[in-house]
């Protein structure tokens, strides 16, 4: 997504490097403001490509866009789903949200503002247990934002949750949800029940966090799940992450008085495994045969399951 286009890039010689690049789409905001663009682009189990915080669906055949549809633009940054295909988000303030049902059928009725099951709160609890003080947050001045040591106390800049749909990390690991917290240096893990059809969430941890860190500069802002089951988490590693079309005088003041808009150009990828977990190549599902792609979409990787699914539709098999 580079605003205002959706581009399609292409490796066709496999060397890592696209050699076709192409607009298939146009008409999304984000170059005044990246805080509201639209972002996300997961390639859901209806086969439909969705997004957060953008009021459409696009269906990709794997060369042209060829439908859209309206949705609510739910959801600030990142999106993901679980086994049913059920989209999760989060605003910077919520650990968690989701769709009960597919979100194309709330705009039906341009009369009805709300709809009962479209972002529904999943994670009441917004706490969040920071290994350090974080007095460098934006709405730091709010009395509830900060407790009395300087830790964050509420989430701020919540982002990027991931349904963790994997074996790897163990078997209470499975449908768990992973949200960063940049604000707040850390990363959350959310234990998703279900209650009934309808998922509700709960602290994996009292009084701590799956991924806290003592470093102010470590900014997670991104989680995806590899084939093999590791989490990888995208650390900004920034001392300021707030656009400056929203940055406060109490912000301010932290950055001028402590230099915390330098270094830039220091980011990096953690990648989350068992110590002793062997380590495998992951499968090239884009030289497996069509009953290869069938078996895996039963297969407890999501990843793999995902993926295997959008390759059968590309190559059209009847069959």
């Amino acid at each position: 997504l580079a605003p205002p286009n959706l581009l399609f890039a292409k490796d066709t010689d496999g060397d890592g490097t696209a050699d076709e690049v192409r607009t298939v789409f146009e008409g999304f905001g984000g170059l005044d403001n990246p805080e509201h663009a639209g972002n996300g682009l997961l390639y859901g189990l209806d086969n439909w490509i969705h997004f957060s915080q953008h009021n459409i669906e696009l269906r990709f055949d794997g060369q042209t866009v060829t439908d859209s549809r309206r949705t609510p633009g739910h959801g600030q940054w990142g999106i993901t789903q679980d086994d049913r295909g059920r989209l999760y988000y989060c605003p910077n303030s919520d650990v968690l949200r989701m769709d009960l049902f597919p979100k194309h059928y709330a705009p039906r009725n341009n009369n009805q503002r709300g709809v009962r099951g479209m972002n529904h709160q999943v994670m009441d609890d917004k706490s969040v247990h920071p290994a350090r003080m974080n007095p460098g947050i934006n709405r730091g001045y709010q009395d509830h934002m900060l407790r009395d040591d300087f830790t964050l106390a509420r989430t701020t800049a919540a982002c990027s949750p991931v349904i963790y749909r994997a074996s790897l990390l163990g078997p209470g690991f499975y449908g768990n949800a992973f949200t960063c917290e940049p604000a707040g240096n850390c990363l959350m893990r959310t234990v998703v029940d279900d209650n009934n059809g309808v998922p509700k969430g709960r602290r994996a941890y009292d009084g701590t966090e799956f991924l806290p860190s003592t470093d102010e500069r470590f900014r997670p802002v991104a989680t995806a799940v590899a084939p093999d089951g590791s989490l990888y988490v995208i650390d900004m590693y920034r001392g300021v992450i707030q656009h400056a079309t929203y940055v406060t005088s109490f912000l301010r003041k932290q950055v001028e008085e402590r230099g915390l808009e330098i270094p830039i150009e220091m980011g990096r990828i953690w990648r989350v495994r068992p110590a002793a977990a062997p380590e495998k190549d992951p499968p090239r599902l884009s030289q497996a045969d069509d009953a290869r792609l069938v078996s895996l979409l039963g297969s407890r990787s999501g990843f793999l399951a995902d993926h295997a699914q959008r390759l059968l539709v590309e190559r059209r098999i009847p069959s």
